[in-house]
């Protein structure tokens, strides 16, 4: 057994971070990294193996590393949760990976750590804004896998970490993990499966609906921040997310902070299982401070306006679209005062139009739809065509589904306006009560500051969200 260490998935946020960590040079190990993917910015001496041969399922790849390496640490920076969470045998594919995998890797004396996952940071079920694609209010199936996939995992390596002269570790991040410096460039949309091209849509009057054809204007740009799987954050879906009483946010280095330590006592031992639990702390919430001061900055420096991307699912990407419009012409105070007719500004309008169709999200004024392109997807869900010309048929039946609330799109109708000043009178109740909630009501609104005292006002029930959660 050689004094190395192998980082599986190590070109990821969490597991480049860690490969920094191991070169500090702490415990004198050499490290080797295999992911698929290439990493944003490779560390200084490290051996990077990077491409579709790394199968951390194939247990034979894995033993293969051991035979050849003899490494004395194998790090698993993979999220598996969300791996084994969209294979059709979930139970299969996870009790395979822990038995056929990481049973035999560690009965050979190697020290195995995983970098586990609650599945859903630090918020369990409350969450109707992520793994969401319907419009039900129901916890979906694609949350429930990954809860499924995690407790399992976890169950498992507990079990496995139990078992004589077997060293298991695991560091439970009970967060969002962040962050990668925020760049202007193009966008990864997650759930579009890559960087979509941006398509102007057009304005249809509800009286007279024609068919449409998008025009195509190349590669989607914006200001956003990489937070490790998801893909691009938006600023106001960072700051909406990773405020107190959401998800909250650990950073990656602090993840690597937690690996050492875990390192450190398993090489102390000779058979053991130490978990490491991680809460959001000080240090989290100033780097999350700095990232979206520096997002906000680099949206002036461009020129562009950083809302929200869709990687968080529909549901949080459509009230921050919407509070976005009204900031435009409302106060938080202003908004509570409002009762009466809203027509948004065509300035705005246009810019949306800009903007969401390439993100699947039409938009719904009083007079004026503005629909979206639509995406065909295989049997695995991946977005292999866009249709980017749509007939009349086809354009009224986004209207319809959008009326019926059956279809996710950004509301600007003055019954939406007038949902979002109930709202806001709410939270202006609940901020004499509630300390901890973040908004100034003099002041311009912030939709995902907005959107932060909003879910802490209703107390982030499910409740709150059912009979068609678009409109509750």
């Amino acid at each position: 057994m050689e004094r190395r260490v192998i980082i599986i998935g190590g070109a990821g946020l969490v597991g480049t971070a860690i490969a920094r960590a191991l070169q500090a040079g702490l415990f004198d190990l050499e490290t080797i990294v295999f992911d698929r993917r290439e990493p944003p910015d490779r560390v200084a001496g490290i051996d990077y193996n990077i491409g579709n041969h790394v199968d951390i399922f194939n247990s034979e790849f894995v033993l293969g590393l051991v035979k050849e390496y003899e490494p004395m640490v194998i790090i698993d920076a993979v999220n598996i949760a969300s791996l084994a969470s969209r294979s059709g045998n979930l139970l299969k594919t996870v009790t395979d990976y822990c038995f056929d995998v990481i049973d035999k890797v560690a009965r050979t004396g190697v020290i195995w750590i995983d970098i586990g996952t609650v599945a859903t940071g630090g918020m369990g079920t409350e969450i109707p804004y992520t793994h969401n694609e319907a419009c039900n209010g129901e916890i979906a199936p694609g949350l429930k896998n990954k809860n499924a996939a995690a407790s399992i995992h976890g169950g498992f390596l507990d079990l496995l970490g139990r078992t004589p002269n077997q060293r298991i570790g695991r560091v439970v991040p009970r967060a969002m993990i962040g962050f990668e410096p925020p760049i202007y460039g193009p966008m990864f949309i997650a759930h579009l499966g890559g960087v979509p091209h941006q398509f102007l849509g057009q304005h249809l009057s509800l009286e007279n609906l024609t068919g449409v054809e998008f025009r195509d204007v190349g590669e989607f740009h914006d200001v956003g921040c990489r937070c490790g799987e998801n893909g691009f954050f938006g600023l106001e879906e960072t700051a909406a997310i990773t405020t107190i009483g959401q998800m909250e946010t650990v950073t990656a280095e602090a993840v690597a902070a937690a690996a050492m330590d875990v390192l450190g006592r398993l090489m102390a031992n000779s058979g053991t299982c130490i978990q490491s639990d991680l809460q959001p702390d000080t240090t989290s919430f100033a780097a999350r401070n700095r990232v979206v001061k520096a997002m906000e900055n680099l949206c002036r420096r461009n020129g562009t306006t950083s809302v929200c991307f869709g990687n968080l699912g529909p549901y949080l990407t459509t009230h921050l679209w919407e509070l976005w419009a009204l900031a435009w012409s409302f106060t938080p105070n202003s908004l509570a005062d409002f009762f009466g007719e809203f027509s948004p500004d065509q300035e705005i309008v246009d810019y949306l139009a800009g903007i969401l169709p390439c993100l699947g999200i039409p938009v719904l004024t009083d007079k004026e739809f503005i629909p979206c392109v639509g995406f065909e997807r295989d049997g695995y869900g991946q977005v292999v065509n866009v249709k980017a010309i749509l007939s009349v048929d086809e354009v009224r039946d986004q209207l319809v589904r959008c009326q019926i609330g059956n279809m996710w799109f950004v509301d600007l109708r003055t019954t939406r306006v007038a949902f979002w000043a109930e709202q806001a009178r709410l939270i202006a109740e609940c901020q004499t009560e509630r300390s901890n909630l973040p908004l100034d009501g003099r002041e311009k609104i912030r939709p995902g500051e907005f959107w932060a005292a909003f879910s802490i006002a209703r107390g982030h029930g499910r409740g709150s969200y059912t009979n068609g959660s678009r409109h509750s």
